[in-house]
C-alpha cells in the first residue's frame, strides 16, 4: 500500500509499510527539504498527524496513516515560546485548494486565539442566559403569581 503526499505543486506516492524515522528522511529527501526541517502531514481534513513528534520513532507510520490516502505536507515551526508552534503548509495554493486545511492550520497555529474566542463565546453564553430568563423560570413565576392571586380571592 502507499499514500499519496501533496507538497508544492507536486504530488508523490509514498511506502508507508515503514518505520516513522525512515519515512520521514525520504519524504525530505524526495520533495528537496532539508535533513534538519521538522516536517508533518495533515489530511483533506485538517487533521494533524503529528509525525513531527515521533520523528524519529520506530514505529510503523502505516500505524498512524490510513493506506491510499492523500496527506498535505507541512513544515513546523517551533518558536520561542515552548508551548507555541507555527504550521506552515508546503503546499502551493493551499487557500484556494483547500481552505479549510488553511484555516485549520492557522488555528493550530495560534492557539491562543483559539482560546480566548472560546472565552468570549462562554461569556457570551452567560450573559445571555442572565439577562434572557429561561421558560422554565417564565413558567415558575406565572404559576406562583397564579397562586397567589388565588389566594387573594
Amino acid at each position: 500500500m502507499f499514500v499519496t503526499v501533496r507538497h508544492g505543486g507536486q504530488t508523490e506516492i509514498f511506502n508507508h509499510h515503514c518505520r516513522i524515522v525512515n519515512f520521514m528522511d525520504s519524504i525530505k529527501q524526495r520533495c528537496g527539504l532539508g535533513a534538519e526541517e521538522c516536517i508533518d502531514l495533515v489530511d483533506e481534513a485538517g487533521h494533524l498527524m503529528n509525525l513531527s513528534v515521533q520523528q524519529n520513532s520506530l514505529e510503523q507510520a502505516s500505524n498512524i496513516l490510513m493506506p491510499r490516502r492523500r496527506y498535505i505536507l507541512i513544515r513546523v515551526l517551533k518558536q520561542d515560546d515552548p508551548e507555541t508552534v507555527k504550521y506552515e503548509a508546503l503546499l502551493d495554493n493551499i487557500e484556494r485548494l483547500h481552505p479549510v486545511v488553511a484555516d485549520h492550520l492557522r488555528k493550530l497555529s495560534n492557539p491562543k486565539a483559539k482560546e480566548k474566542e472560546a472565552t468570549v463565546k462562554k461569556l457570551r453564553a452567560s450573559k445571555e442566559a442572565i439577562l434572557t430568563p429561561s421558560s422554565k423560570n417564565k413558567s415558575a413565576f406565572r404559576h406562583k403569581n397564579a397562586t397567589n392571586t388565588q389566594q387573594r380571592f
